[in-house]
């Protein structure tokens, strides 16, 4: 357990400000003269006691002991030094910040949150791996197989076909719970990802992958839904960012053992046993992540309403339509603009399977940076700015990188992906808020399912174009009208949803009086 050992020198002003209460990253109330304890705040267990002794002069020697406990799995170590920082005193300012440092969310959570916050993580981790095996190992297992271009876009269109057994489990979640089917996806995911590692021929592994990715598509539909259910009204972007942000940290994990495909032209196997290893991350989650809180009470209070007053999906039909299209028209550029890109380098740039990890990590990584600082911005400024600013750039900036070569390659892709990858928190908050928990994974499970008919028709269109014309690149561009037409959507048609409780987004919601 932290704890926080100081002793410094103060003057009596100092020491009359050194006693009040600290607000910020917690809310401290006094229980005794010189003890603090959490009012709220993020911690387990927290307490701050202090004791001072008169030196004179004005002069007083401040021992001070803070004994703290922060339940944050997988991602927890992140914030382990900037936390000290915040919660031990500076002199001469003795006493802690009267607000939250800038890389809290604006909306404090609480310790059940922070720790629900964390196990998703893990989960992330495993999702983005998953969802991103195929797309990044296609090329290399193409190689093997004898096929072309055209072959691997159909492939990767039909893996996308594997959302339609996403749908049933998010509406199973909807009815049966949120924690069972993310334990199934956890489950199911990595063994038929393994299997692939068998295939004999592109066709075998398609399947394989099919199965994979419906189960890791699963997750990345239900993870947000858990974040946005268990987190106050001004975190919710930033919850999603911070998932997304481990998601894209699974899939680099992806992109760095691609290392291993260059051991041999049967070494792209060896990539698909490491999902395996989230075994260990399945048995944590089965022992610690709980069901979600709001799930809780409206299923205890959907089991009590008759089944002509339950919520009805149609009853949503026009954010449903709004939402669908436009994931499906951003979709029709982002799959084929991510899922090419490999073929792209190695097959017009000359990368080898190294230097495609090597790009691909330098030009990636930063949108991390995007995507925590678009979470903040949407949180404290709203979501659609900040959305439609991000989709136009992710389009523009993608596209040109795709014409160029040289340091302008990466310098495209780089911005492409730190402006565009705040779209992630920005837009993809949108589809939890906007629906009843009763139908929450229902209906994410249905825009999901569009989207990827969407990123299926780009994958094919792209594809067709790449093999006759050559290149990639002029079909990309047919395709950047979507992301453009997207931004111009959520301006005029996207609610702003932040600072809004979900109950306020969703009537259906507010539980009667007991």
């Amino acid at each position: 357990m932290p704890l926080l050992n100081s002793s410094f020198y103060v003057t009596g002003n100092e020491l009359e400000r050194f006693g009040n209460p600290r607000h910020g990253v917690v809310e401290e109330r006094c229980e005794s003269p010189g003890r603090y304890t959490q009012l709220s705040g993020p911690f387990v267990k927290y307490e701050r006691t202090f004791d001072t002794v008169d030196l004179g002069n004005g002069i007083y020697r401040v021992n001070e002991r803070v004994d703290y406990r922060l339940v944050m799995p997988y991602v927890g170590w992140i914030v382990t030094r900037p936390l000290r920082r915040v919660l031990k005193p500076r002199v001469p300012n003795a006493g802690a910040p009267t607000k939250p440092p800038w890389w809290t969310p604006r909306g404090q959570i609480d310790a059940h949150g922070i720790n629900v916050l964390g196990l998703l993580c893990g989960a992330s981790v495993v999702a983005g791996y998953l969802n991103t095996l195929i797309t990044q190992t296609i090329v290399f297992a193409s190689t093997e197989f004898g096929t072309s271009a055209r072959r691997e876009s159909v492939a990767l269109a039909i893996v996308r076909v594997g959302i339609l057994v996403s749908l049933a489990m998010s509406t199973y979640a909807d009815r049966h719970g949120r924690r069972s089917t993310i334990l199934l996806c956890l489950a199911a995911g990595p063994f038929f990802a393994a299997l692939g590692a068998l295939s004999p021929n592109l066709t075998v592994l398609t399947v394989t992958q099919l199965l994979s990715r419906s189960f890791a598509l699963g997750l990345g539909i239900l993870i947000p839904i858990v974040a946005a259910e268990e987190m106050p009204k001004d975190s919710r972007a930033f919850a999603i960012s911070i998932t997304s942000l481990v998601t894209a940290f699974g899939a680099g994990m992806c992109v760095m053992t691609l290392r291993l495909a260059d051991l041999g032209i049967r070494a792209w196997r060896l990539v698909y046993l490491v999902p395996l290893l989230s075994v260990f991350i399945l048995i944590h989650l089965k022992r610690t992540l709980p069901e979600s809180r709001r799930f809780l009470a409206h299923r205890d209070d959907r089991d009590d309403q008759p089944i002509a007053d339950r919520p009805r999906l149609r009853q949503h039909m026009g954010r449903l339509v709004m939402l669908c299209v436009g994931l499906a028209l951003l979709n029709v550029f982002v799959a084929p603009a991510s899922q090419l890109q490999n073929r792209y380098l190695k097959k017009e740039r000359g990368y080898s399977g190294g230097g495609i990890t090597l790009f691909t990590l330098c030009t990636n990584t930063p949108g991390g940076i995007g995507v925590a600082i678009g979470g903040k911005l949407a949180d404290a400024r709203g979501r659609r700015v900040v959305g439609a600013v991000a989709v136009a750039a992710l389009g523009i900036f993608t596209t040109a990188s795709f014409f160029a070569s040289g340091p302008w390659l990466w310098l495209w892709a780089a911005l492409g992906a730190i402006i565009g990858s705040a779209t992630i928190p920005s837009l993809s908050v949108y589809l939890p808020e906007l629906f009843p928990t009763a139908l929450r994974g229902k209906a994410n499970g249905v825009i999901s399912t569009v989207a990827v008919m969407g990123s299926a028709v780009g994958l094919i269109t792209v594809g067709i174009l790449a093999d006759r014309w050559g290149r990639v690149g002029p079909g990309l561009a047919l395709m950047c009208v979507g992301p453009l037409l997207v931004a111009a959507l959520v301006l005029l048609k996207f609610p702003e949803t932040a600072h809004m409780e979900l109950e306020d987004l969703n009537p259906q919601d507010v539980l009667p009086s007991p």
